[in-house]
């Protein structure tokens, strides 16, 4: 889901896991263009103007949750 606060625009998605245990994630990071149906406005003029955007590429790393721990104890 896209979304903009005081760091800039990011994405973002909660996801439930199974429980304790090791998990293996992957996700693809792509520019927005990669979506025909989403709209990121930039300029393109030579004064202000950026650069192309990034070609998609993917990320993958295994963690090991604990759990949420004790309720309230944040």
């Amino acid at each position: 889901m896209p979304m903009v606060a005081n760091d800039g625009p990011h994405y973002g998605d909660n996801i439930k896991l199974m429980g304790p245990g090791k998990y293996k994630v992957k996700y693809t990071v792509a520019p927005p263009t990669a979506n025909p149906h989403s709209h990121f406005g930039r300029h393109t003029d030579r004064l202000t103007g950026v650069r192309p955007w990034f070609k998609p590429f993917d990320v993958e790393y295994e963690f090991t949750f604990a759990g949420i721990g004790k309720k309230g104890g944040y």
